[in-house]
């Protein structure tokens, strides 16, 4: 119970932290507009790839050792000494091209970004810290505070006139409260370090390297690229389209996540069996908020994107559906390496994480040059796709693995009667508003909801799992 109530913490906190980032961005873009959010999208992307070098795979290794219980004090300090060391090679990168980086960006700002890098390192390895020491819902505190401190100090910064600056500005003082926090909450004592409790951790974190840089590669490759080929307005554009999508994956991210520790238990046991009746359980909800979606997408997406954020995000409204039915592959492909990781199979997620990155690389310079912002979205999906493919080929040898065709059948039946009756709808009264807008999503709910629940099984599921959340709560 306790860690089903950690897991729950952690998933409120990160939709409430989703929320508020939405409410956040949609502000900062009405008022700032797509020129100067693009600029700050190609400020966060760099940070991120220079902080997913400075990683490593060593907080994991941290979290992990420190987690077993034993001499946690020296994993702290030995660990402590091997991020110092990769993060100062990494400051020194930076300065070394703060010219590149400045052009790049399009404003004196790599003196930020090495601000920027150290801070989010020091909040991220407090989390991971946390999560060592078995505090699961403090870590998520710590994700919460970030996201309300930068949002606040953004807003407030913004108002006074620094745009951009504030941005980035509002980013560092959010980053700084989560390290301080962090400081305040974690209860162990380094101690002094030793080369076998660092290598321990190496030992680790070496087989995370990967995985990480394919996190970092699907989220911030698109844009980086976009930033050698087009405008900051279309990159602003594009990635607004991506955080519409951020909280429609939660629930696949969370299912994926918590069906790990399960999935992990019974092959230790032996039971392949019960693996795979969980593997078709487990796709249903993943895909139960993102098949809606691309329907909904294909009807609203110039609407949703022109009415909330201002007329010139219309530009990503036909990426938007493209990158939402990119999450159908993504889907499989998470729960596909969550399940290979579980039956101690981490090797084959490596070879399809490298083959993806490959992929979503060449595909994303390619088309993002030959078609531009819709490119980018194409490229996104079909990697993703790619990746799927691969995990779920390499399970099957492993597994006998079902596709819950019948449920996800009625999800996109229902999907169908939802964009049918949007669609009679918008052409009888039309979406001008953002009254209208959101009452027309409202009815697309209440008419997707309704059919859903006419089909026995899945009502069956959404009732008892509904319940099993609120007992969790509770």
């Amino acid at each position: 119970m306790k860690l089903a109530r950690s897991g729950m913490t952690l998933y409120i906190a990160e939709m409430v932290g989703a929320v508020l980032s939405f409410v956040g961005i949609l502000y900062f873009a009405r008022e700032l507009g797509a020129s100067i959010l693009g600029v700050f999208f190609l400020f966060q992307a760099l940070t991120g790839v220079f902080s997913m070098v400075s990683n490593l795979g060593i907080r994991a290794g941290i979290s992990k050792r420190m987690s077993e219980g034993k001499r946690p004090g020296e994993f702290l300090s030995s660990g402590i000494f091997l991020k110092l060391g990769v993060l100062l090679l990494v400051v020194s990168i930076i300065g070394l091209f703060s010219g590149y980086i400045n052009e790049y960006i399009g404003m004196q700002i790599a003196g930020l970004v090495v601000i920027t890098v150290i801070f989010r390192d020091l909040g991220h390895l407090l989390v991971h810290v946390l999560r060592g020491e078995l505090r699961v819902s403090e870590s998520a505190l710590l994700l919460f505070i970030n996201k309300v401190v930068w949002i606040g100090v953004a807003a407030v910064l913004i108002s006074s006139g620094y745009e951009l600056y504030g941005l980035v500005y509002g980013v560092i003082a959010g980053l700084i409260a989560k390290t301080l926090v962090g400081l305040y909450l974690v209860s162990t004592t380094p101690t002094t370090p030793s080369m076998e409790a660092a290598s321990s951790i190496w030992q680790y974190s070496k087989y995370t390297i990967i995985p990480s840089i394919d996190t970092y590669a699907h989220n911030w490759t698109d844009v980086l690229i976009m930033g050698l080929f087009l405008s900051s307005a279309a990159v602003g554009a594009y990635e607004i389209a991506w955080r519409i999508i951020g909280p429609i994956f939660l629930l696949t991210s969370s299912i994926s996540s918590t069906v790990f520790p399960q999935i992990s238990a019974w092959d230790s046991e032996g039971e392949s069996d019960r693996i795979e009746r969980l593997i078709p359980k487990a796709l249903t909800p993943a895909l139960i908020l993102v098949i809606p979606a691309f329907f909904g997408a294909v009807l609203l997406s110039f609407e949703a994107l022109s009415l909330l954020f201002g007329t010139e995000f219309g530009a990503a409204a036909l990426a938007l559906p493209i990158l939402i039915a990119g999450l159908i592959p993504r889907a499989f492909r998470s729960i596909a390496g969550k399940t290979l990781e579980g039956i101690n199979k981490p090797q084959f997620v490596n070879r399809a994480s490298i083959v993806d990155i490959i992929a979503n690389v060449v595909l994303n310079v390619i088309l993002i040059w030959q078609i531009g912002l819709v490119g980018a979205a194409i490229a996104t999906s079909l990697s993703y796709t790619l990746g799927a493919l691969l995990r779920w080929y390499y399970l099957r040898e492993y597994l006998t693995l079902q596709i819950p065709y019948r449920e996800l059948g009625w999800c996109i039946t229902s999907a169908v009667g939802m964009f049918t009756a949007i669609g009679l709808l918008e052409q009888t009264i039309g979406v001008n508003t953002t009254v209208r807008l959101f009452a027309f999503v409202g009815i697309g709910v209440v008419v997707y909801g309704t059919i859903i629940l006419l089909y026995a099984p899945l009502r069956r599921t959404i009732v008892k799992q509904t319940s099993r959340m609120i007992r969790t709560a509770s």
